[in-house]
């Protein structure tokens, strides 16, 4: 092996060292891929010479980051990145060599057009250096970078302002890093400014919450207000999740995941995630504030008292993810807005002499999922950075003049944020304006707290009617979420109109609200719920007949709906949907809606009179139909009454067995099939009908054997496997038993 010879791996480390410098950049980066492979198998055999070999590589590492091809420096510094990841590099040699190498890359001019992806470089490292690290080695570098006269190198810096406020302690941040961000929010280059209006979420999220009012808020406000259009843009796209950042201090935090990932997290695990390069801005079906809702209702109760006291409520932020309201495939393209096209090609055409650099890039924020996470230093420091940075506070006080109904969130970004659904406002800075006001809607709910709906009502009506059917979708899908947040009676009051109206939209609206039913029923008083009943059939109206994920879903809704209301209210309303469910043309539709007509029978079943009655209704439409496929339906039906144990023995035996022993008579034999099997591996292996001493077993057993000698093989095949399976079993037993 090589590894034995300290001369042999000096002439490997020669050649490594060779392809590393080669004139091609292809060798070069191929070097690079390797190369943390190579430094982890060198670990994994605890060389003697390690000490050697890293001496070699590093080196080559820290060289090939200044490298003049673009993908090659990408490539080191992700093999860079690697091999800290992997604690294959000592903390020493990190603090004393690697980090002054990285950091002296930024003093040569020649090395201008590196800045960039070394400040990206430091950003990502930071998390794993530590904080520190980062404040001794980094900070005062990256402070002066802001500064710089090249407007690539303030951009990255604004890009990657957030990695360093959620690594540095919260004293770095307010007198170090904040005034430099207010800067750079007032940068003269545009693309700054709008790199500044992606990040201050993350920055707000890092500074005490009087910062955030006295400072950020104004800073923000200034950024709505901007001259050009893109940095208004990115500026509304992320006041919704700026505004949750003043929600109660003990929730709100950042924190890395295990990838390294810049994300918001809360105790109880979940998390979002903010990602640093461009994305196109969609905004997403989510299964949205799923999370939150298990939050809020796992802390009913105190979130009641807090609103009747009028304490600050809690913040859960979830910012856009990629389409995540619209999971059901259609079979035709969403109706476009041909309204919304025109604004389109209006605002393209005036812009498009402004600007062309950055028009294709939106909001660098993408999610994962709600929530938020604890901040563990203590708000000590907002009267030091006051009294260091008097000037960012000058005029503070005529600006912020707080509603005297709330004084959570500065009223002026409660104004922008509501501004965001007047359709005017959309021809003036961004189309998607409403979109993402809608998206954010429950979470400034949330953050405002039940006592100040109010502020935000008219703005939710808008939204709802809104032209564009993607945002009466977004509506739509997250309603659920915000009843969970008003409470059953602001819920009842204004929630319940406003659906009234989504159910009867467009099926890509509709589908968002039906996703949720049975949820937000259960959040509504019964007063409401009740309203919604006679409603419900409509939902068995589509646009087009081969839409059938919609009916599946609606069966599979109505079932966790049942116990929400009474057995006479259920057989009046929802007993003609599931009978109309199961004579649907699509198989998994019926299958579904056997679950609901065996539920709806089990739940109808304490009222005698409403059971016979729903039993009779079955059995004409089904077992005394003239289409053989609905008397099939009839005999799953049975199978799966018995499986669920639905109906009482001998409620079963009186009123649907007798039904079904007569279609073992029926001339098709796809149903003397399915009775068959019903009768074999259900009835038969029920301890009520196998027992001799049942009147029922005899009649049983001679329409099994009928069926046993049906001419038809299949038939006769389903009424004798299950007799074999169950000697089997009885032999087995037998066997266990006598073992004993």
């Amino acid at each position: 092996m090589v590894h034995e010879s300290p001369a042999d791996v000096e002439r490997v480390m020669a050649i490594i060292e060779k392809m590393a410098s080669d004139s091609e950049a292809v060798v070069r980066g191929e070097m690079m891929e390797h190369l943390p492979h190579i430094v982890m198998v060198c670990n994994e055999l605890g060389l003697p010479t390690w000490p050697s070999i890293v001496n070699h590589l590093l080196p080559i590492v820290v060289t090939t980051i200044t490298d003049a091809d673009n993908q090659v420096r990408k490539t080191a510094q992700t093999a860079l990145l690697v091999l800290m990841e992997q604690n294959l590099i000592g903390q020493q040699y990190v603090e004393e060599q690697l980090c002054p190498v990285i950091v002296n890359l930024t003093h040569f001019n020649m090395c201008a057009d590196y800045h960039p992806s070394v400040v990206a470089l430091m950003s990502k490292m930071a998390p794993l250096l530590g904080s520190e690290v980062t404040e001794l080695m980094f900070v005062p570098r990256f402070t002066a970078l802001c500064s710089h006269n090249v407007v690539a190198i303030r951009k990255t810096c604004a890009t990657n302002f957030g990695d360093f406020c959620a690594v540095v302690s919260r004293q770095v941040t307010e007198t170090q890093l904040l005034p430099r961000f207010c800067e750079l929010a007032r940068d003269s280059d545009w693309s700054v400014r709008k790199a500044c209006a992606e990040v201050i979420m993350s920055v707000s999220c890092a500074c005490c919450l009087p910062t955030r009012k006295a400072v950020l808020a104004q800073v923000f406000d200034n950024l709505l207000a901007d001259v050009m259009r893109w940095v208004r843009v990115s500026a509304f796209q992320t006041l919704g999740p700026f505004i949750t950042t003043f929600a109660e201090p003990s929730i709100t935090g950042l924190a890395y995941n295990q990838q390294g990932e810049l994300v918001l997290t809360n105790p109880e695990g979940f998390e979002f995630r903010f990602g640093n390069q461009q994305n196109d801005y969609t905004l997403s079906k989510p299964e949205l504030y799923e999370e939150l809702a298990t939050l809020m209702a796992e802390k009913k109760d105190s979130r009641r008292e807090e609103a009747e006291d009028g304490e600050k409520s809690r913040s859960s932020h979830q910012p856009p993810g990629d389409c995540q309201f619209d999971s059901f495939l259609y079979w035709r393209e969403p109706i476009p807005d041909i309204d919304s096209d025109l604004i389109v090609c209006d605002l393209a055409s005036v812009e498009e002499t402004q600007c062309t650099a950055d028009s294709g890039h939106p909001t660098e924020t993408e999610t994962e999922s709600t929530t938020s996470s604890q901040h563990s230093e203590p708000p000590l420091l907002c009267s030091h950075f006051a009294s260091r940075q008097p000037n960012l506070k000058a005029g503070v006080g005529e600006w912020w003049n707080p509603d005297p109904q709330q004084e959570i969130v500065p009223q002026p970004l409660i104004d922008h944020f509501v501004s965001m659904s007047d359709p005017s406002n959309a021809s003036a800075t961004d189309i998607d304006m409403a979109h993402h006001c809608a998206f954010s809607l429950p979470a400034v709910a949330l953050t405002l707290g039940p006592r100040h709906w109010d502020l935000l009502r008219d703005t939710y009506t808008t939204l709802a009617s809104d032209r564009q059917w993607k945002v009466r979708r977004t509506v739509a899908s997250s309603i659920h979420e915000l009843a969970v947040i008003l409470g059953e009676d602001m819920a009842t009051q204004d929630l319940v109109p406003i659906f009234s109206g989504l159910i009867k939209d467009l099926d890509e609206v509709r589908i968002g609200a039906l996703r949720n039913l049975s949820y937000f029923l259960r959040l509504l008083r019964p007063t409401g719920r009740n309203h919604f009943l006679p409603r419900l059939a409509d939902f068995l109206k589509t646009e087009y007949d081969y839409n059938w994920r919609f009916r599946d879903e609606l069966a599979k809704q109505l079932i966790s709906a049942l116990p929400l209301y009474s057995p006479a209210d259920t057989c009046v309303h929802l007993t003609p949907i599931g009978v109309a469910l199961l004579l649907d043309n699509v198989a998994a539709v019926r299958q579904h809606a056997l679950n609901l007509v065996t539920q709806l029978v089990k739940h109808v079943s304490v009222e005698i009179s409403l059971l016979r009655g729903l039993l009779a209704e079955l059995a004409e439409q089904f077992a005394h139909s003239a289409r053989w496929n609905r008397r099939q339906t009839f005999a799953l039906l049975c199978s799966k009454l018995v499986k669920d144990r639905a109906l009482v023995d001998d409620m079963f035996a009186r009123d649907v067995l007798p039904h079904l022993l007569d279609l073992s008579w029926d001339p098709v034999p796809n149903v003397r099939l399915a009775v068959a099997r019903t009768v074999n591996s259900d009835i038969m292996d029920y301890q009520y009908f196998c027992n001799e001493q049942n009147p029922h077993h005899e009649v049983l057993v001679q329409a099994l054997r009928r069926l046993q000698n049906d001419k038809d093989r299949d038939v006769r095949y389903f009424a004798m496997y299950k007799t074999t399976r169950s000697l089997e079993q009885d032999v087995d037993s037998r066997m266990k038993f006598s073992s004993t």
